[in-house]
């Protein structure tokens, strides 16, 4: 894409306040935050995801991600 369009594009997503986050489907997120939480290095590391908004705070309590969580401070 040229660099016009570019900028022009990008200054259309500001003006609609399009979030990407708000794109990806539960399913990726929930897997990107699995990795996080058992990668944290304590559960308080993990615990600023959840206060970032209030769909990663729902996300974050998937069984799947508590599981890799706990499993990660029981080793």
């Amino acid at each position: 894409m040229p660099y016009r369009k570019r900028r022009i594009f990008l200054q259309e997503m500001a003006a609609e306040e399009y979030d990407l986050f708000d794109s990806l489907p539960d399913d990726l997120v929930i897997s990107i935050l699995s990795m996080l939480s058992s990668s944290a290095g304590c559960p308080s590391d993990f615990v600023t995801v959840l206060m970032t908004c209030k769909r990663s705070n729902s996300l974050a309590l998937h069984s799947r991600v508590i599981q890799r969580l706990l499993g990660n401070v029981t080793h």
